[in-house]
C-alpha cells in the first residue's frame, strides 16, 4: 500500500477485507501564523486477490466488480443500502455480499 504508514482500522476481514485508513489535518491561518482549521480524511482499502484498491466512493468498487456488477447493484437496490464514503461501514454489506458470491 502507498499509505503503508501508520495504522489501518479493520471493518471486514473474510475472503476479501476493508480496511479504513485515518489523516487528521490541520490547515494554518494565513494570519499571524496559528492553526485554526483540524478535519479529518478518511481513505477506505478493499483489497481482494492480494491487489489494493482505493475507494472513494460507490462507483469505484463497482468498477471493481466487473465480473458480478449486475448482481450486486440488484442487492444494492433490492436491500435498499446507501452507500457512502461519508459512512465507510455502510461498504460492509455490499462487501459481505460480494464475498458470499464469488469464488
Amino acid at each position: 500500500m502507498k499509505e503503508s504508514k501508520g495504522y489501518f482500522n479493520v471493518l471486514y476481514k473474510g475472503k476479501t477485507a476493508l480496511y479504513l485508513k485515518y489523516n487528521k489535518k490541520i490547515e494554518k491561518l494565513a494570519v499571524e501564523g496559528t492553526y485554526d482549521n483540524f478535519y479529518q480524511i478518511n481513505r477506505i482499502y478493499f483489497v481482494a486477490k492480494g491487489i489494493v484498491s482505493l475507494i472513494s466512493s460507490k462507483s469505484d468498487l463497482m468498477k471493481i466488480f466487473t465480473k458480478d456488477r449486475a448482481l450486486i447493484k440488484n442487492f444494492i437496490k433490492k436491500n435498499m443500502i446507501d452507500v457512502s464514503e461519508k459512512i465507510p461501514d455502510s461498504f460492509i454489506p455490499v462487501i459481505r455480499y460480494y464475498d458470499s458470491i464469488s469464488q
